[in-house]
């Protein structure tokens, strides 16, 4: 994330009231005017108060074009934005006033509504916009797991065509190395894009999908029965060859070889019943996809054509036999390679003039379009696209080489262009948009083939970047196979991480954004490789996801796959196996420290040095370290008494540094509490009560010394729960048979849930009285983030804190009466504590409110701010020191600048510099970035 971009609507139209009719024309008069060029810039000019009454102009502006400006920015969400962008409106409506050109103001905003609407129609083929256009798709049928209807949106004919472009790979690597070569790749690719999304249109094609270096499109059938629709799809096919076939890219080729990387075509074109689908819903985002035995031909004929080569299904040539010239033979009585129109009968230009065609295909008129037609094309536009449609160069910027994770997906035995399978292609989709959107991914693209459904994902996509990108991908294909197994399904994973090319593939009048490069086909590589319902990873993401995520592997014996030269090292990750009851826990389990142990074992990789971590945080002048400092080491005999530490703040910005050092003070020899942990990172775990499982699991780990429900366990909860709490616990998963059904859990009550946290911090409580020597510290930390954790485990947490802090400030009053009793410490970490504990649960139902204010009573909520431009200095260096004591670990050591070798071959200082210097960009960037995200 980083979050995700949110895509609610704010409220501010409630304050401008107009009628229902009014609202839907009010944009007819919004014309592309600018102010004259003479005049000063709005923003230079002072106000000045117009001889009317103060403000009535001013309101009646902003009136008279605030349904503009809800519908051209109906997509952002949270107050700020839109009063951000509400007084920039006001302002110019002011300087305007004072000029007397206040109806300009209207005409910039119809521009601009206008430059969003054409952006966003051109990422929807117009087979998708003529459902929404005939209400078939719209704004009051939202999708769950659960959904039948709306699913399926079309059933018709038609013609498809699958237009694989080869050179993408070699082109996109011969870039990749160079500085600018995401603009040089970009430059390249519309060259060959435009010419061919413009002769599709000629041929009044449909460009349903963009597949990496290939793309889908669709004619559907006229009242001929298919014939028309056909050859068109075939004609448009040959007049692609001649037009675009060994394109060349003015791009040479690698060391040795002569010649410029050139772009070649090969096509195959099906015939028969389509079907067009809508499936997903989570955070009202979707898929479209088309499915049909057209699908499954041209996954045939595709590989049987040659460069150069167009190949038709019989069901597809039959309709125009006599049309076309038939060419060689492919192999196969059913499929035919047609060589060229009968010119005796058609040229292309004749077929053409049938089409009827213009570059414009959109079915919906622009001009005529609705704010809450903008919201429902926004369903099929990921949240960054979106954001990025109302500035002409916004797309283009969004081009750029970036280290991503890939994650390919095979799954068969569906046939979703059927009504049986149209409905477990939703119950998919949902699931696995939802454990995608958890673990902070982006589901990229949904396709069908003969083989079954493809899958592509990307994790590190904008916004989305974590330094644990490779992890969380490995944790989403756990869930992913988790759920194959619930539905009946059988499925194929293949995970890469490296340098590809993200951005916009097409043209202004039809576009996608997709990822191209070497690493999206091993990832398609990779996923053929392995056996069903399992994953292969390559070494890259091996190494990534072992140091920043922890995740053990296994190598298998190296593979050849297609593309590569040698053979290419191959791994599995090892899947973690709970040793409780049988539930699947992925996360860390949180090993308490021996009271008398000389080093604490933390539950995730250490960041700061007092543990051994290289965190770039350590020595920055950050003002949450300072007031931290002052809380545990100024005022430790208050602090030791009994408190609450909450930190708050975006990945990056220290919170983990900030835990461990209150760890390491808290819990020393002259303190000498005993640590519990509860590190909740919610990836890869679909259960709402991971929170209270897992502390659980470590109360009953120190209380007891075992990790499993035993009769003496059971007996102990038995004595201290009441009934009530005690039925609880087998919802979170604590019993003989370990988790219940997850759907079962899933129901649970929000009472049942308040019964769980108070079991829980009851057993906290008690452990702290009797298996202590001198009082216990809680770690809670919550780590996932994601915007979908709030309807999912953060309940639960909050839920848990709540209960846990309560105890805590009993606790701490009866010290301070003089009260002879352990004290109990608790420190929290997380993303944003809620203000309002009902925006998770609902309604109120909870203490947080006042527990909060308490904390900041006392001062212990600690918020990171935006590092300051000294402390992004600061960052920069310890980073790249960081980068050098990666490199010394290599096998160098550096003693004054000069490079004492252990071992043959090891590198230079110019090297090591040339190396630190390569990656300098990417620091400072990754630097700044933390600075902006923790704002």
């Amino acid at each position: 994330m980083g979050g995700s971009l949110s895509c609610g609507r704010s409220s501010y139209a409630e304050s401008v009231q107009q009628p229902e009719a009014k609202r839907g024309n009010s944009d007819q008069n919004g014309k592309d005017s600018k102010l004259p060029a003479t005049q000063p810039r709005a923003a230079e000019i002072p106000y000045v108060k117009p001889e009317k009454s103060p403000d009535e102009d001013e309101d009646a502006l902003v009136k008279e074009t605030s349904t503009e400006l809800e519908e051209e920015h109906s997509y952002l969400d949270g107050s700020s934005q839109w009063d951000k962008r509400r007084a920039k409106v006001k302002a110019k409506a002011h300087a305007m006033l004072a000029l007397g050109t206040g109806k300009e103001l209207q005409g910039v905003l119809g521009s601009r509504k206008n430059m969003l609407i054409q952006g966003a129609l051109s990422f929807i083929p117009a087979i998708i916009q003529k459902q929404m256009y005939a209400d078939k798709i719209r704004n009051e049928l939202v999708l769950n797991e659960h959904s039948t209807e709306g699913v399926m949106v079309h059933q018709g004919n038609g013609a498809v065509a699958f237009v694989d472009a080869s050179g993408f790979t070699a082109l996109t690597e011969r870039l990749a190395v160079k500085q600018e070569g995401a603009e040089l790749l970009s430059t390249c690719l519309n060259a060959f894009m435009d010419p061919l999304i413009r002769i599709v249109f000629a041929y009044g094609g449909d460009i349903i999908k963009f597949s990496g270096d290939a793309i889908t499109i669709l004619w559907p059938y006229e009242e001929d029965g298919g014939r028309m629709a056909v050859l068109r799809a075939a004609t448009c096919c040959m007049n692609l060859h001649s037009e675009l076939h060994n394109f060349d890219t003015k791009v040479p080729l690698g060391e040795g070889e002569a010649g410029n990387v050139t772009l070649t075509l090969h096509i195959g074109v099906g015939a028969g019943m389509v079907s067009m689908l809508q499936v997903g819903g989570i955070q009202k985002s979707y898929e479209y996809v088309i499915a049909g035995e057209p699908l499954a031909q041209i996954s045939i004929a595709e590989p049987l054509a040659k460069s150069g080569e167009t190949v038709l299904s019989n069901d597809a040539f039959l309709q125009i036999e006599g049309d076309v010239v038939e060419g060689r033979d492919v192999g196969r009585d059913d499929y035919r390679h047609v060589e060229s129109l009968n010119a005796d009968r058609w040229t292309y230009d004749t077929v053409k003039a049938t089409a009827k065609a213009t570059e414009e295909q959109s079915p919906i008129d622009a001009a005529a379009v609705t704010g809450g037609q903008i919201v429902l094309m926004r369903r099929f536009i990921t949240p960054f696209v979106y954001s990025k449609l109302e500035d002409p160069a916004g797309t283009s910027q969004a081009n750029e080489m970036r280290v991503i994770s890939i994650f390919f997906l095979q799954v068969s035995g569906v046939d979703v262009s059927t009504a049986e399978g149209s409905i477990v292609a939703q119950k998919l989709m949902y699931r696995l948009q939802l454990s995608c959107r958890i673990n902070e991914g982006t589901v990229n693209k949904f396709l069908v083939d003969d083989k079954g459904l493809l899958f592509l994902c990307g994790f590190g996509l904008p916004p989305l970047i974590h330094e644990d990108d490779a992890g969380r991908c490995i944790h989403f294909a756990w869930q992913v196979i988790d759920i194959l197994k619930d539905l009946g399904l059988s499925g194929r994973i293949g995970i890469t991480t490296g340098n590809v090319w993200c951005g916009m593939m097409g043209s202004k009048s039809r576009q996608e954004y997709t990822f191209l490069g070497d690493k999206v086909n091993l990832s398609a590589r990779l996923m053929a490789n392995t056996d069903v319902n399992t994953l292969l990873v390559d070494e890259t993401t091996m190494l990534a996801a072992a140091s920043k995520a922890g995740i053990e592997f296994t190598k298998l014996q190296p593979i050849k796959v297609k593309g590569k030269k040698d053979k290419i090292n191959i791994f599995r990750p090892v899947t973690p196996v709970s040793q409780w009851g049988t539930t699947n826990n992925s996360f860390a389990l949180a090993q308490p420290s021996d009271l008398y142990a000389s080093q604490i074992l933390l539950p995730w990789p250490v960041r700061s040095r007092l543990y051994g971590g290289m965190s770039p945080m350590y020595g920055l002048d950050i003002p949450a370290f300072s007031a931290l400092r002052k809380i545990i080491q100024g005022g430790i005999q208050d602090t030791i008494k009994g408190a609450l530490l909450l930190f708050a703040g975006y990945p990056g910005g220290g919170k983990v540094d900030m835990v461990e050092y209150s760890v390491s003070i808290l819990t020393a020899p002259k303190r000498n509490l005993t640590p519990l942990f509860l590190f909740v990172s919610g990836i890869g775990h679909s259960s709402k009560f991971l929170s209270n499982l897992t502390l659980m699991q470590n109360l009953i780990q120190l209380m007891f010394g075992v990790k499993e429900y035993t009769t003496e366990v059971a007996s102990f909860f038995q004595e201290l729960l009441p009934q009530a709490e005690f039925d609880s616990l087998p919802y979170i998963g604590l019993g003989p048979k370990g988790m219940i059904d997850p759907h079962m859990q899933q129901s649970a009550s929000e009472e049942l849930q308040e019964h769980a946290a108070s079991a829980c911090a009851r057993t906290l409580e008690r452990c702290c009285e009797r298996f202590t020597e001198k009082g216990l510290l809680v770690v809670m930390r919550f780590s996932t983030g994601s915007s979908l954790t709030p309807d999912l485990w953060s309940a639960n947490f909050w839920r848990l804190v709540s209960a846990v802090g309560r105890i805590v400030k009993q606790r701490r009053a009866r010290i301070m009466t003089g009260e002879a009793i352990k004290p109990l410490l608790a420190v929290v970490a997380s993303r944003e504590v809620p203000l309002d504990y009902s925006l998770i649960l609902h309604k109120q139902c909870m203490e947080l409110n006042p527990l909060t204010n308490w904390v900041k009573e006392n001062g212990w909520n600690l918020q990171i701010e935006k590092l300051s431009s000294e402390a992004t200095e600061q960052y920069v260096h310890n980073y790249l020191q960081v980068l050098r004591r990666c490199l010394y670990r290599q096998g160098m050591a550096c003693n004054q600048g000069d490079l004492r070798r252990k071992r043959r071959g090891a590198p230079s200082v110019d090297r090591i510099e040339a190396r630190a210097l390569e990656v300098g960009d990417r620091i400072v960037a990754r630097a700044l970035e933390v600075g902006d995200r923790i704002e």
